[in-house]
């Protein structure tokens, strides 16, 4: 009986050992706000769109403004990830001086922060070389500060 026990407990002891490294590794938590990514946070400011063209009916333009709102999250050492709604530019690196770039589609956005303030822009030429011709500037712009 003592042999069978014996075994048993050998038995369950290599079963554990053995699945330890199944188990999934939590990551730790980082509660030191010193360490948090210094631009992670939510910004609200003005968003802006300007298109100048030329299509069959002429020269036209076009702007508009409204209150808008971006989420930058932390996304390690030197990189966000702004969010807006459905669209995500995730692992942005942000240099020594606050600027970025990131691309998403056809879209290439240049960006920088600035104390506690985040200006983005976009800026695109677009067009048809086929009938009907047509051609597009547009800039985008957002100019916001962060919410405490």
């Amino acid at each position: 009986m003592r042999r069978l026990t014996a075994w048993a407990a050998l038995l369950t002891l290599a079963l554990f050992t053995a699945c330890e490294d199944e188990r999934p590794v939590i990551p730790p938590t980082n509660d030191d706000p010193d360490l948090v990514n210094k631009y992670a946070g939510t910004y609200e400011g003005l968003f802006q769109i300007k298109k100048n063209g030329v299509d069959e009916e002429g020269v036209f333009k076009w702007d508009s403004s409204y209150a808008y709102t971006v989420t930058v999250l932390d996304a390690g050492n030197d990189l966000v990830t702004i969010v807006k709604g459905p669209l995500s530019l995730n692992d942005i690196w942000v240099d020594s001086l606050g600027y970025f770039t990131a691309a998403s589609g056809s879209y290439k956005l240049e960006g920088r922060f600035v104390s506690d303030s985040l200006y983005i822009n976009h800026k695109s030429l677009s067009g048809s070389h086929t009938p009907p011709y047509w051609f597009v500037i547009t800039d985008i712009s957002f100019s916001g500060r962060k919410l405490y």
